[in-house]
């Protein structure tokens, strides 16, 4: 999924439009603009919001939530090896959630708040790392 999200190969609702007319290319997660894979992982203030408490901590002042300077972090192999490893855990781990999200919301079933999210997350690297 991530090498996917990064060929900019995922059926966001941009691309979508493009090949079925009618559909709605509206964010599910905050209904404020175009489901783009820039919008989406990580423009969107839901989005913005679960990257920003998974990688803060772990990015300090290279913390950014534009797409191509992600990649870009994720991609710098001079960075410490432990610490390229816990970001890249978290950039996929956040992808995956959001697109969970994202797919339960466009299916209509009920998506989880932002503060649960979070939770599930932070779960999710506190039983990695033990």
């Amino acid at each position: 999924m991530a090498w996917l999200s990064v060929l900019n190969r995922m059926s966001t609702m941009y691309r979508v439009v493009k090949w079925s007319q009618g559909s709605n290319e509206v964010c599910v997660l905050c209904k404020n603009a175009s489901e783009s894979r820039s919008h989406l992982f990580f423009e969107c203030n839901f989005s913005a919001q679960v990257w920003e408490f998974i990688a803060k901590g772990l990015l300090c002042i290279s913390f950014t939530t534009v797409w191509s300077e992600i990649i870009t972090i994720i991609s710098d192999k001079t960075r410490e090896k432990k610490n390229l490893l816990c970001i890249r855990y978290a950039f996929q781990a956040v992808l995956y959630a959001l697109w969970r999200e994202r797919n339960k919301l466009k299916h209509g079933d009920k998506g989880l708040s932002l503060d649960v999210l979070k939770e599930l997350l932070k779960r999710a690297f506190v039983t990695e790392s033990v």
